[in-house]
C-alpha cells in the first residue's frame, strides 16, 4: 500500500500580505509588501543558516494584529487552494491511501481553507498558533531549526513498512524529499532535488501526481 505524504501549497496572489506557505495573512502597519519569508535576502539567509526557518517564521507571524476569527475570514476571501486537491484526497480515500498534509505554517488556518470540502480523512501536521495580549505566535511542533521537521513524517510511515511519496516545492520540503521513496518536485525544490542527485518527477498539479500513482495502484 502507498503511503502519500503531501505538502500542501496555497496559491497567494493579494499584496500587503504576510504569507506562510498556504495562505497570507493580513497585516496592519506592515508598509513593505514583501514579507520576511517572501524577501530575497532573508531567503538567503536561510539558506546560508545564518537564521533558522524557525525564528524568521515566528518573526513573520508576530506582525499579524487581529483576531483569530478576523484572519481566518481575510483567508477564506482571498487565498485559493489548488482546486484539484479535493478531487486528489477524495481518490486516496477510495484507494484506502493515508494523506497527510505537512506544513510549517499554522494548523488553524489549514483547516479552516480546506473545511468547504469537508475531507475527515486528511490528516494535518502544523503548527499551532497561540494568541496572548493580541499577539500571536506560534507553538512549534518540534525543536528543529525548521520548527516542523516534515522528514519525521516519513521516517514514521517507513519504519511502519509504507512505501513514502512526498509533493512538494519549498524550502522547509527539503527534509522529507531526502527521506520519501518517491517525490514529485517543483519550483526551489525541484532545483534542490537536481543538484543533490535525488531522484524526482516535476509537476503542476495533483491531476497530474493522481494520473502517475494510479498506474501503480
Amino acid at each position: 500500500m502507498l503511503h502519500r505524504i503531501w505538502a500542501l501549497q496555497g496559491k497567494v496572489v493579494p499584496k500587503r500580505l504576510c504569507s506562510h506557505g498556504l495562505g497570507a495573512i493580513p497585516t496592519r502597519g506592515l508598509r513593505n509588501s514583501c514579507c520576511f519569508l517572501r524577501n530575497r535576502i532573508r531567503l538567503q539567509q536561510i539558506v546560508a543558516g545564518q537564521v533558522s526557518l524557525r525564528d524568521a517564521i515566528q518573526q513573520e507571524v508576530g506582525v499579524i494584529q487581529g483576531s483569530l476569527d478576523e484572519v481566518l475570514a481575510f483567508l477564506n476571501r482571498h487565498v485559493e487552494v489548488d482546486p484539484s486537491f479535493p478531487a486528489f484526497a477524495g481518490w486516496c480515500f477510495q484507494q484506502h491511501i493515508p494523506l497527510t498534509v505537512l506544513s510549517g505554517g499554522m494548523r488553524q488556518v489549514i483547516e479552516s481553507l480546506l473545511r468547504p470540502w469537508r475531507l475527515p480523512s486528511v490528516r494535518i501536521l502544523a503548527n499551532e498558533v497561540k494568541i496572548e495580549n493580541n499577539r500571536w505566535h506560534l507553538e512549534f511542533l518540534d525543536s528543529t531549526d525548521w520548527g516542523h521537521d516534515k522528514g519525521a513524517a516519513l521516517r514514521e510511515a517507513k519504519k511502519a513498512g509504507q512505501l513514502t511519496v512526498f509533493l512538494g516545492d519549498g524550502l522547509s520540503d527539503r527534509g522529507a524529499a531526502v527521506e520519501a521513496d518517491i517525490v514529485f518536485a517543483k519550483a526551489g525544490l525541484a532545483r534542490f532535488c537536481a543538484e543533490e542527485g535525488i531522484t524526482f518527477r516535476e509537476f503542476s498539479s495533483f491531476s497530474e501526481v493522481q494520473d502517475v500513482l494510479s498506474e501503480s495502484v
